[in-house]
């Protein structure tokens, strides 16, 4: 099951089998000893596909295991999402459904994991906190495009959109004062436009 989860692709069915192998990482952990430092301890390893690293991250820890499960069935839903053409309800709900998914299993790595000790920059509290913060502005925007198809009251519009700006405004910010910039330096150059979007849309209305 391993072995199909490291080749996965984008999909639903990947998903599933990515949280049965989760849930069964969990049964083992709670039978064996198997963090670092423990007798039966063995080596998990991650390629970074992030910075394109030559060779995998190997940690002695069952919990580094679970937390790259946790974070690429994240990923997953985030693709899914961006896949979503969001032209019609269905697709926008299933859009918006998609980046809320993809959000909660970054939020748990945050808040609920230490995996400072990884030394990984993917597990980096300002990285995740970023693509957290995208991620839910994404689903926002389901929720301004729904809003329009809707036709609600243009204030209702005008809320939305102005919260997008500054929502995408503070992604910017933290995009440059912190040690995201390092992982997506050329994500800057696309936040700051489409925050101008939102602002020129609130003030139209």
């Amino acid at each position: 099951m391993r072995n199909q989860i490291c080749r996965f692709i984008s999909d639903t069915e990947t998903i599933c089998v990515m949280k049965r192998y989760y849930a069964q990482m969990v049964m083992v952990k709670m039978r064996f000893p198997m963090e670092e430092g423990d007798p039966v301890a063995v080596p998990f390893a991650w390629l970074d596909r992030t910075l394109e690293m030559p060779t995998p991250a190997v940690f002695d820890d069952i919990n580094f295991e679970l937390a790259c499960i946790m974070y690429n069935i994240g990923s997953i839903h985030g693709h899914i999402g961006m896949g979503e053409g969001r032209v019609d309800l269905d697709s926008i709900k299933n859009a918006f459904m998609q980046f809320q998914l993809a959000a909660w299993p970054l939020k748990f790595l945050r808040d609920e994991m230490n995996l400072t000790k990884f030394q990984t920059m993917d597990f980096e509290n300002a990285i995740l906190t970023w693509y957290i913060n995208l991620l839910l502005n994404q689903a926002q925007e389901c929720i301004l495009e729904k809003s329009m198809i809707d036709h609600k009251k243009n204030a209702t519009v005008a809320t939305i959109a102005f919260f997008l700006r500054d929502s995408y405004h503070s992604c910017s910010v933290h995009l440059e004062n912190s040690s995201v910039s390092e992982v997506v330096s050329s994500s800057k150059f696309k936040l700051l436009p489409t925050g101008r979007i939102w602002t020129g849309m609130a003030e139209n209305m």
